[in-house]
């Protein structure tokens, strides 16, 4: 027996199927096509520069270094030039290497090894006309001499405040200093001159205070000496020194 079926089905069965097709098919209203049309994954026609290069490079601990960058610029409109020949800079297609030569340590000098200056120099980075930066590079002396007048180790103030200066001996390119306390202040006042202030002592019962400044380097927080600062005993207070402290008598 044959299965008959009603003349409306077959009309609606060819328009099901055409409507089917018909949803995979992308606009091309205003003859764009709509898939895809994202606009953060189209390129951008806008020129752009973007690095990640640092403000500061320490080359103290790596001769080498590494950094990259992205544009859309010429290559010819791209300039990362260095200030002094011991720092070299090569550069092609978003990767920068540079390279520093190390320090040398001198011959012996007035009976103990010397230790050669800190040098710098100026990194620029062109692109184009729409971007511009120029990153400092330090290189200290492997030996990053930090040491206080005749080995202090121990510096003692008076109970009733004031301000004391030490000359600190360094081969760094700069020093900086900071307190455990709220009673002490330590800042370096040029590049080897530490400067402590101490507020004086509160209490009607003296009871010495005692403080802790920590020195380094701006350039690697490394290198670093404490000193410890102590409130004399105004009873047994001989001056700038304790006693206990046989190495910084004057």
């Amino acid at each position: 027996m044959s299965r008959r079926f009603p003349f409306a089905t077959l009309l609606v069965i060819p328009v099901l199927l055409a409507a089917a097709a018909g949803c995979d098919k992308p606009s091309t209203e205003n003859g764009t096509n709509n898939q895809n049309t994202d606009p953060g994954t189209q390129p951008s026609d806008e020129p752009y520069f973007t690095t990640d290069i640092p403000d500061l490079i320490n080359t103290d601990s790596s001769l080498e270094h590494y950094f990259g960058y992205s544009t859309n610029l010429d290559d010819s409109e791209v300039q990362i030039t260095s200030s002094e020949d011991w720092c070299l800079i090569e550069y092609s297609s978003g990767s920068v290497n540079m390279r520093v030569s190390r320090w040398g340590r001198d011959t012996e000098k007035d009976g103990r090894d010397a230790y050669p200056a800190p040098r710098s120099c100026t990194v620029t980075i062109i692109g184009g006309s729409i971007f511009t930066k120029t990153v400092t590079v330090c290189q200290e002396s492997d030996a990053g001499l930090i040491q206080t007048p005749n080995y202090m180790t121990t510096l003692y103030v008076n109970p009733s405040g004031g301000t004391e200066t030490l000359t600190i001996d360094t081969n760094c390119i700069g020093l900086t200093a900071r307190t455990d306390a709220d009673w002490i202040k330590a800042e370096f006042i040029d590049r080897a001159t530490l400067q402590i202030v101490t507020q004086p002592h509160p209490d009607n019962v003296f009871t010495p205070r005692t403080a802790g400044i920590t020195i380094c380097s701006v350039v690697n927080d490394s290198k670093t000496i404490n000193l410890t600062v102590k409130e004399n005993d105004p009873e047994l207070s001989s001056g700038r020194f304790g006693y206990e402290d046989h190495t910084n008598w004057d």
